[in-house]
């Protein structure tokens, strides 16, 4: 690296040759191969600048970043690309900000593009949202359309430490109305700082059951992160006291006290043990459902957390297994 910079007597030196540089890639557009090799060379000259070393604005780095995203950008570009946001005057930059957010959420824009820009946004740092005069009815309107969830999530954690509120607005407004995209929501979820505004909502509960009982999806990611998020709210202090009717039944939807921690315990060790799915770890286990269901009768919560479990268990391909639950369900 030092030997790319030993050419630089100071800083001046170093700007002149990268602004020489980005003109002359600009210059060769008719010239693939001399631009590509400008590139190459000028990429190397970035790899090896200290990441702490300041460089005053090059005035035609927003012109270069400009051509270099209207040109379908590869993986192969992302280093320049990242230097002209960091060589631009702040202004241009947040404009480049909000296009790239603009860009991201386009689900008729190739996946590599957007994969790229995805890393880009994720170079920047978050407190370069606050300057943002963002236009937030981009964002509701993507969680609406639900296109490419992965991409929505990069853009929301990009705002997620210095915009609760708003994010948790935009939330609210939405959660009581997902028809097909749980994990998504989850994910959301997950990514800001508090979620003490959800779980007194009957519709947050209902997500995190459906999300634990999820038979329907490929993977079984929509499982994990629902049970991320509820051990999260089970250990945490601020959650001592939750109590939610169920809508339609006189049940509690959720209990969450001093008289129903070892409930929660049992729920979460038989949760996990159906997810590893191993029979001989699982049968021990068994005899916690008779608690599990006399302990729910007994303080009236919602049967669907045993139901969850009973779900899990028919999921094993275990045919005792299988057997055990069809007679353990029609004697209880």
């Amino acid at each position: 690296k030092m030997e790319l910079l030993a050419s630089f007597l100071n800083r001046n030196d170093l700007s002149d040759h990268i602004t020489t540089s980005m003109s002359n890639i600009l210059t060769y557009q008719n010239e693939p191969s001399r631009q590509e090799k400008e590139i190459d060379e000028l990429s190397q000259v970035l790899d090896a600048l200290p990441i702490n070393m300041h460089i005053d604005s090059i005035s035609i780095a927003s012109q270069l970043f400009d051509y270099l995203l209207h040109n379908s950008p590869s993986m192969h570009h992302y280093r320049l690309l990242s230097a002209c946001l960091n060589f631009m005057k702040i202004e241009d930059r947040l404009h480049r900000i909000k296009n790239i957010l603009l860009i991201i959420l386009d689900h008729e824009q190739t996946l590599e593009f957007r994969e790229l820009l995805c890393k880009l946004l994720n170079s920047i740092e978050h407190s370069a949202s606050l300057s943002l005069n963002y236009d937030w009815t981009q964002l509701e309107t993507a969680m609406h359309s639900q296109h490419d969830p992965k991409f929505l999530t990069y853009v929301w954690r990009f705002f997620s430490k210095h915009h609760q509120t708003k994010l948790e607005d935009i939330l609210v407004r939405t959660l009581p109305i997902i028809k097909n995209n749980d994990e998504l929501f989850l994910l959301l979820l997950i990514d800001l700082p508090s979620i003490q505004l959800f779980i007194t909502m009957p519709s947050f509960w209902y997500l995190l059951q459906r999300s634990l009982g999820d038979c329907t999806s490929n993977t079984d990611r929509t499982r994990k992160c629902g049970l991320y998020l509820f051990q999260q709210i089970l250990i945490n202090d601020e959650y001592k006291h939750i109590e939610i009717k169920e809508e339609k039944f006189n049940r509690s939807l959720i209990l969450i006290d001093e008289t129903t921690k070892q409930f929660w315990t049992d729920f979460i060790v038989l949760y996990e043990m159906l997810e590893d799915g191993v029979v001989h770890l699982i049968k021990p286990l068994l005899t916690k459902f008779d608690r599990l269901l006399s302990f729910s009768l007994e303080h009236e919560l919602s049967l669907t957390w045993l139901f969850i479990l009973l779900q899990r268990l028919f999921a094993n391909s275990s045919s005792p297994l299988a057997r055990w639950t069809l007679r353990w369900f029609f004697h209880a």
